[in-house]
């Protein structure tokens, strides 16, 4: 392993702190936090390919995990109360709500996908070239993908009503022309 891995795997790490940090304070730290994501992952593919990525993706999933595992071990255990027992089957949701929430399945199910796909294929076309298509370009395109709809989806359901939803997957359509155009 080369010291730039392991730096990688730490920035990977620190990057998942930061976020956790800055989740209920300041933004800009959960935004510095995303930034060194970025950066550590660039570094490891350039180091190892993907590889490289995958380790860093999975050195912040562990960490992610760590962090979740000791607010559980830390937080007090919740009193339940006895509530009326409710058969699912009979209660329907308010009709006033399904037109919302049909709305919120479409943009962040359907329309998040799409923005996603198009992203992902106008960075392997970008990272490709002029180059015919090769085993790393289609693999980075298949690993992407489903990272960047993860990510669409996360930012979508963060936001409070579907009109603000549109956002995220129209900048992802918006990055996928440039790379595109750039190719």
């Amino acid at each position: 392993m080369t010291e730039a891995i392991i730096t990688g795997w730490i920035l990977a790490g620190l990057s998942v702190v930061l976020i956790r940090m800055g989740w209920g304070a300041r933004r800009s730290v959960a935004g510095a936090g995303w930034a060194l994501a970025v950066v550590s992952l660039v570094l490891l593919a350039r180091q190892a390919g993907a590889w490289g990525m995958a380790t860093g993706f999975t050195v912040g999933m562990i960490v992610a995990l760590l962090i979740v595992l000791y607010a559980a071990w830390r937080s007090p255990a919740k009193l339940r109360r006895v509530g009326r027992q409710v058969d699912a089957a009979v209660v329907l949701p308010g009709s006033a709500h399904l037109g919302r929430r049909f709305a919120v399945f479409v943009l962040v199910v359907p329309v998040a996908f799409a923005a996603a796909q198009w992203l992902a294929f106008a960075i392997q076309a970008y990272v490709r070239g002029g180059a015919p298509l090769d085993a790393n370009s289609f693999a980075l395109m298949l690993i992407l993908q489903p990272v960047i709809w993860t990510i669409l989806m996360t930012w979508q359901m963060t936001l409070s009503n579907p009109v603000r939803m549109i956002g995220p997957p129209l900048i992802a359509a918006v990055l996928g022309a440039l790379a595109w155009g750039l190719s």
